[in-house]
């Protein structure tokens, strides 16, 4: 019996240790987001931003001598002057390298087969694309500007125009499909 009775606050114990460790719980808190009330009083004030961009801008002549001017004229650009060419000027090059052509829906086409050189393909479809959109929005505004006339009609308009300021050496589509280099 002394056996049962020291076994019984052993088994109790062991039940209350037992039921202890099932009801532990871990509170978790973010420290890095904002409460609700937080984001609330941080809010988005575009009037008040636009004012104190405005102020800090003063606009006028940068305060320069005559010498200082004289002496910048002869200089070169430095290189962070010169910035990143156009993308104008990177169709220009690839339309001389052959990499590009004026296809006869008025659109750039990658011409890989013709082309001279390795240029980066991500960049050159990316910069094709640009640029069919910027075009496809011309013609629809073109479209709009002269409601009766179809859309081939603008297209081939357009065209004939954009053919006049193609870069010398440019490629372009001809009538039979084949790419040839515009003569100047």
């Amino acid at each position: 019996m002394k056996t049962a009775l020291r076994a019984a606050p052993l088994a109790v114990s062991l039940l209350v240790s037992s039921s202890q460790l099932a009801c532990i719980t871990f509170n978790q808190t973010q420290i890095d987001s904002k409460t609700s009330l937080e984001q609330q009083a941080a809010g988005s004030y575009p009037a008040l931003s636009r004012e104190l961009e405005e102020t800090a801008v003063q606009p006028g002549p940068a305060p320069l001598t005559r010498e200082q001017l004289a002496a910048s004229a002869n200089a070169e650009p430095a290189a962070t002057e010169q910035g990143e060419p156009t993308d104008s000027a990177r169709i220009d090059a690839l339309l001389t390298r052959r990499c590009l052509g004026e296809s006869l829906e008025g659109k750039l086409v990658i011409t890989k087969p013709t082309c001279a050189g390795d240029p980066d393909e991500q960049e050159v479809a990316a910069l094709t694309e640009r640029a069919n959109r910027k075009r496809q929005q011309i013609w629809t505004w073109l479209g709009a500007q002269h409601p009766g006339a179809r859309p081939q009609e603008v297209r081939a308009a357009w065209r004939t125009t954009r053919l006049r300021e193609l870069i010398c050496g440019g490629q372009l589509q001809a009538a039979d499909g084949s790419w040839e280099k515009k003569k100047c």
